[in-house]
């Protein structure tokens, strides 16, 4: 659920990266940004380029606040996004610096559904890197499952997904859509 807080925006330029943007809406849960997110790219008409992330921030207190990079110039943000916040610098800068975020939107996502290859989803799509659990590069011809969710991070400068072993020798993303919560049963 979205706090009621008025949101905060700043703005941060790394070469390569594009317009950065942070905004911060105090949200309370990754999910309430995420449907947030997907609002407000509904609203700007789904700009081809753009790369919309969550992150997980500390100050003024625990929360997530989200990123966008690569807004068409003009692009007006909703009046809800004009005030600077902490939560939105370090959105902002963790993005432009990419070195963490969890990307929500970005070129190519609508493509990764079903099962394709490590290579399809790497060609289809911004992924620039598909990761085993532990660090290795998937090999490109081991076949991913994608549970049609696809939420790659931010690590090194480039976006990465990390895996986890599937069926017979295959990968899925380690993030599911619904996890079953720790401690679940009692």
């Amino acid at each position: 659920m979205t706090s009621t807080n008025t949101a905060g925006v700043a703005r941060t330029g790394n070469p390569g990266a594009g317009r950065v943007i942070g905004l911060d809406s105090d949200h309370d849960s990754i999910p309430a940004a995420e449907h947030w997110l997907h609002e407000l790219v509904h609203r700007l008409g789904h700009p081809a380029d753009l790369i919309a992330c969550t992150h997980l921030v500390y100050e003024p207190h625990p929360h997530v606040a989200v990123s966008l990079s690569s807004l068409p110039d003009g692009v007006a943000l909703p009046p809800e996004a004009q005030q600077h916040t902490e939560g939105a610098r370090t959105a902002a800068a963790e993005h432009g610096a990419r070195g963490a975020g969890r990307a929500v939107h970005y070129p190519g996502i609508d493509l990764l559904t079903g099962s394709l290859t490590v290579a399809e989803a790497i060609e289809r799509s911004a992924i620039e890197r598909i990761v085993m659990i532990g660090g290795a590069d998937a090999p490109l011809d081991t076949v991913l499952h994608t549970l049609d969710y696809v939420r790659p991070m931010w690590k090194d400068g480039k976006l990465a997904l990390v895996t986890r072993p599937g069926p017979e020798g295959s990968l899925v993303p380690f993030e599911l859509q619904n996890p079953t919560p720790c401690c679940a049963d009692h």
